[in-house]
């Protein structure tokens, strides 16, 4: 099966992600998808993904795993010369985690590693990280923050 298609099918599995994490943490079951993603993803072929909003979930999950490393692999699958792909995994919102994107995701965290990788992508693609960060539709989520 193409790599991508198996990223569809094992992100329908983390839909409820965000409110499973935010009750019980980095529980067994989520571990397990975290584990196999790695699996999948170290094992594609080609370096880049085409649709880079299948890695959101994964950086989701990283993030809130604290796991740099994983976070910085998936960061490495987004061509970061190809500035609609990097824009589309740095802001696009992902309605089952209440319309957040990866700057959300990474502003939670206390580590400022995963931050830092979107901005390098951002820095990439020389498009002005503060338009990006004062647009509204971007930044802010369903319940009207930031």
């Amino acid at each position: 099966k193409n790599p991508e298609n198996k990223l569809r099918i094992m992100n329908t599995s983390c839909i409820n992600f965000k409110t499973n994490i935010d009750l019980n943490g980095i529980n067994s079951y989520i571990s397990n998808w975290h584990d196999m993603m790695k699996d999948l993803l170290r094992n594609m072929k080609d370096k880049y993904i085409s649709d880079p909003t299948l890695l959101i979930p994964s950086f989701y999950v990283a993030v809130r795993a604290n796991d740099i490393a994983f976070a910085k692999f998936i960061v490495s699958r987004v061509n970061k010369k190809d500035q609609e792909a990097v824009l589309k995994f740095v802001t696009t919102k992902i309605p089952s985690m209440n319309n957040e994107n990866c700057l959300h995701f990474a502003a939670y965290s206390k580590m400022s590693e995963f931050m830092g990788f979107l901005f390098h992508l951002i820095k990439n693609i020389n498009i002005d990280l503060t338009k990006i960060l004062l647009d509204e539709t971007i930044i802010k989520n369903k319940h009207d923050e930031t």
